[in-house]
């Protein structure tokens, strides 16, 4: 497993592949989700992320609705440190990440999104100055950013046609194929939501969420975390 911190990141980048690709490209549509690149295998996996995350999308939004109910509140108290039954001040930020869901519920159902597999790419910082070279960009500890060592990562823009989500060799790799499902879901919240990442992983998500919910109800992998409690476990 690599650390938490590699886990997805929301760039305003270029992506260059660090080789040249050959052979033939493969763009796979179905309905308003793209799979572009993909081999056999990983489109099998991509497939099921989509759909697992696509599920977890409209069961999220129920769960807000029912926030009532014990395993529910339990959930959202969990990975947003809200409790409006006991503490009507968290009222108001229900009501926004109720409505941040549903926007994330009508991304899934109408919006294009392209699934790009890219195992190879390099990022790599681009001047505003152009006369001068692009250079690589570089992870915690100095690890190169490069598609052999992250799960998936978007260009940080508002949400469009044609939103693209980069996927790395560890959504193929790891071996909770839920992972796939929470990096997806993560990821197109950054392009629906303007999400940030204020921190990585189970842990770090859960104390956020108990010290600082405002950070907790903007960060994509609290949003990433309910979703995929939605369709696994966490």
């Amino acid at each position: 497993m690599p650390d938490p911190i590699l886990y997805n990141a929301c760039l305003d980048l270029y992506l260059l592949p660090s080789t040249t690709h050959k052979g033939t490209h493969m763009l796979i549509k179905e309905g308003n989700v793209a799979y572009d690149d993909f081999d056999p295998s990983t489109l099998t996996r991509a497939r099921f992320a989509w759909n697992q995350s696509k599920r977890a999308a409209g069961l999220a939004v129920q769960a807000m609705r029912r926030f009532d109910l014990p395993a529910n509140a339990t959930l959202i108290r969990e990975w947003f440190g809200l409790s409006p039954k006991t503490n009507p001040a968290h009222a108001q930020k229900l009501m926004q990440v109720q409505s941040n869901l549903t926007e994330m519920e009508r991304a899934y159902a109408s919006r294009p999104i392209t699934l790009v597999w890219a195992p190879n790419i390099v990022v790599k910082h681009a001047p505003a100055d152009r006369n001068l070279p692009m250079t690589p960009v570089q992870l915690a500890g100095g690890t190169a950013f490069t598609g052999q060592n992250v799960y998936g990562y978007v260009h940080q823009h508002l949400a469009g046609s044609g939103m693209r989500v980069i996927l790395g060799r560890w959504f193929r790799d790891d071996p909770d194929p839920q992972e796939a499902t929470q990096t997806i879901y993560h990821e197109i919240t950054h392009k629906v939501l303007k999400t940030a990442d204020h921190c990585y992983g189970v842990d770090l998500c859960r104390r956020l969420a108990t010290n600082n919910i405002t950070q907790a109800t903007t960060n994509a992998d609290n949003y990433g975390y309910f979703a995929k409690s939605m369709v696994g476990k966490v």
